[in-house]
């Protein structure tokens, strides 16, 4: 019997090496990194080889033009902000998001090209070499730091990356070899331990639940047995870590710090949603909430004073008011479907938009392609997770 094809990889051979070169930080944060500079070239030979002609669908035009309407907005409001404050840097903000638009369009131009599977394989790949990459960056810049970064800049971009692989596994997981979804999760689950990231590492364990929960589509007696056996296993481990006084708790340094940041989570300045993430700041914008007040010349404001806010959604808003947070919201919420496909789209982005509400990710590449992703299974009726296949997603479909 004759194996079935494996499809090329084609034009997703650009992601498969923009996921592999990710974790390498060699410039300053927010600064162009190998992995963007790679990227942006492939795009722009695609671009000349095609002789400008990329033509997309009605849907996916429709989509990708809605994203170009809010950078537009974006623009406009931060050239207002930085005549007002005479601070133009601001308006390097815009690129971000322009980037991040143009990998966006990518994924589901090349979803025209290829089938899906040949994308979520070139995610998987990626994925397994990024890892590895990231554990020899832990590795070899190993030090007494007890938070550490490898090849990133600071530890919270490495447990995001962290959370990254995780949804990864929970998207690509039929197009990757089950040897390279364990290397992917163990070496993910040790990074987002060792950098110590509060948030990284609650989503991360968010997440390891929502995959236990509904990894597998079969319905049986077994598989609800499994699931109450690593549940029952998983709830172990969170008491003896964060509840006993075990030997191996206490005398080891990485699981002791880890113990004593979740545990005095509350008695630390920077666990404070309204001034430690600067969620107060909303409070400091009048009648300017409807517009929002630019993006930079944080010295305008006194809550966290001189730097941004760290919340996703509560960014946007500071930045782009009502009407960008809307926006955006309106333009993930397309992404993730309707129904069942919501549904699906909200528990593999579990994590990643737990993570989110006391981080600001939305600048990150990364999740702007795996969103593309979810965009183009949905668009083309790929359910992720089988929604009537396994206990919980039978009682939601049932409610």
């Amino acid at each position: 019997m004759k194996e079935a094809r494996v499809e090329p990889l084609g034009l997703s051979i650009i992601i498969l090496i923009y996921f592999a070169l990710k974790p390498i930080y060699l410039a300053s944060s927010g600064s162009v990194q190998v992995a963007d500079l790679f990227f942006a070239l492939s795009v722009l030979f695609v671009i000349i080889k095609n002789k400008g002609r990329i033509v997309f669908n009605k849907n996916n035009a429709v989509i990708i033009g809605y994203f170009c309407l809010l950078i537009i907005y974006q623009i406009v409001i931060n050239g207002i902000w930085s005549f007002v404050t005479g601070d133009f840097s601001m308006n390097v903000n815009d690129l971000y998001y322009v980037f991040n638009m143009l990998a966006f369009a990518t994924v589901i131009y090349i979803s025209q090209e290829l089938s899906i599977a040949s994308i979520k394989r070139a995610i998987g790949i990626g994925s397994l070499f990024a890892v590895i990459i990231t554990a020899i960056g832990l590795i070899i810049f190993s030090n007494d730091e007890v938070r550490s970064v490898g090849f990133f800049n600071n530890p919270n971009q490495l447990g995001y990356f962290s959370v990254i692989m995780l949804t990864v596994i929970a998207l690509c997981k039929e197009e990757m070899k089950k040897s390279h979804i364990m290397i992917v999760f163990v070496l993910s689950f040790w990074a987002v331990l060792v950098s110590l990231s509060k948030a990284a590492i609650l989503a991360y364990f968010v997440e390891i639940i929502v995959l236990v929960l509904f990894y597998q589509n079969n319905f049986s007696v077994k598989r609800i047995v499994f699931e109450l056996v690593v549940i029952l296993i998983v709830s172990l481990g969170v008491y003896l870590l964060f509840f006993s006084n075990n030997s191996v708790i206490v005398s080891n340094p990485l699981l002791f710090e880890i113990r004593e940041r979740i545990i005095n989570m509350s008695n630390e300045n920077d666990s404070s949603l309204a001034y430690g993430r600067g969620y107060a700041r909303v409070g400091e914008m009048a009648s300017h909430i409807i517009w929002g007040t630019g993006e930079g010349a944080y010295d305008r404001f006194d809550i966290r004073h001189g730097v941004e806010v760290h919340s996703t959604f509560v960014s946007l808003l500071t930045c782009y008011g009502l009407i960008g947070l809307l926006g955006y919201l309106t333009l993930i919420k397309n992404a993730m479907g309707k129904g069942s496909a919501f549904w699906n789209s909200l528990f593999v982005l579990s994590g990643l938009l737990l993570y989110s509400i006391t981080h600001n990710g939305i600048r990150n590449t990364l999740f702007w392609i795996l969103l593309a992703l979810i965009y183009v299974n949905n668009k083309n009726n790929i359910p992720i997770i089988d929604m009537n296949n396994n206990f919980i997603g039978r009682f939601i479909n049932d409610h």
